[in-house]
């Protein structure tokens, strides 16, 4: 089932939810029911072979569902079970195939953009609505990326520090989960300007780990093969 997201039927909708019945639309009719268990055939003063495009729409949780689209009830079975029992039906009769009503918006890089700033935002996706965000970190095995405000990073540095051994650190220009991160100055003011991520590293830097012929599973690995294990998890 996909949502409808086209704006003028969404407001024929809001506007009839509450009103059961028949109910003119465009060059056709539209059907409102209440926990309906089954799709609407036309009333028999709106018949089948003048209104027979049918498209089926239902409420469920706050959400316009579309369950089927330009059906014409002329070739199918009128009759048709719901699998679960909407809270809403709307059923659509038009004498002419409206292909619009199933119109999905293209995942363009900005659909992509606002529903990452959605999902991930912690300001725009979680309950700190309102709040300002000062700072990130993200974690990976041992590896550790923090951004954040000169306040969040020093809080951040000193907790770390007071729990564990830091053994290399980078600041704007580093390695994370074989992607390197660095701001990018601007050449004429010298000034940071944006960030620049890319991974040319993470193929010419791989290298095999060498295993003695005949070793055994049970034998320990020397400094030399946990430091080749390790530096492997890391890539």
């Amino acid at each position: 089932m996909d949502p409808v997201v086209d704006e003028e039927l969404l407001k024929f909708l809001e506007s009839v939810e509450h009103k059961a019945g028949w109910i003119p639309y465009q060059n056709g009719h539209a059907q409102v029911s209440y926990r309906a268990k089954a799709l609407r055939t036309p009333d028999p003063y709106y018949t089948s072979k003048q209104y027979f495009f049918r498209t089926s729409i239902v409420k469920r949780k706050g959400v316009w569902l579309l369950l089927e689209m330009n059906a014409d009830i002329r070739k199918e079975k009128n009759l048709i079970s719901v699998e679960e029992e909407a809270e809403v039906l709307a059923s659509i009769f038009l004498p002419a195939e409206r292909a619009y009503l199933a119109s999905t918006p293209q995942l363009t890089p900005e659909v992509v953009e606002e529903l990452l700033e959605h999902f991930m935002d912690p300001v725009h996706g979680s309950n700190s609505q309102g709040k300002k965000t000062i700072g990130m970190c993200c974690l990976h095995v041992d590896d550790l990326f923090v951004t954040g405000t000169p306040d969040f990073l020093e809080m951040s540095e000193s907790k770390v520090k007071a729990n564990f051994k830091i053994g290399h650190e980078d600041v704007n220009d580093l390695m994370f989960t074989r992607q390197r991160v660095k701001w990018q100055p601007d050449e004429k003011t010298k000034k940071k300007s944006h960030i620049v991520v890319e991974q040319s590293l993470c193929v010419s830097e791989l290298t095999a780990i060498v295993i003695q012929k005949g070793q055994k599973d049970n034998e320990k690995c020397d400094r030399d093969m946990q430091t080749a294990y390790r530096s492997l998890l890391g890539t």
